[in-house]
């Protein structure tokens, strides 16, 4: 089974032009760790967190030591997505972040 890049939820704003959202980011370069995997749509109300919370369960589901997370989205999101991976791995994560000087992602390896 191949790695996975968990992205918990994509950063998006609206064109005009083609009356469609675009994403402000390119994932491209995190493709080098594995398959990309958005976990929620961009603009997701949290009004109400259990439904929030269950869906970034779900997706999360079958996130393994293997896999890799990228810290982007809501604060909200961002926490709840790093607590469930660690529980799923007995506490083992990858984290990537964007590092501009080098044009990539880097991976932190996070053991608690």
């Amino acid at each position: 089974m191949s790695a996975k890049v968990y992205i918990p939820q994509e950063q998006t704003r609206w064109v005009e032009a083609t009356n469609s959202a675009k994403s402000i980011m390119d994932f491209s370069p995190a493709l080098r760790y594995g398959e990309l995997v958005v976990c929620l749509p961009p603009n997701i109300s949290f009004y109400y967190t259990s439904p929030v919370i269950q869906a970034l369960k779900e997706k999360l589901a079958e996130f393994s030591e293997s896999d890799y997370l990228i810290a982007v989205g809501s604060p909200f999101v961002i926490g709840i997505s790093v607590h469930v991976a660690l529980m799923r791995t007995g506490g083992k994560l990858n984290l990537l972040s964007w590092d501009k000087r080098q044009s990539q992602y880097l991976n932190t390896r996070i053991e608690m």
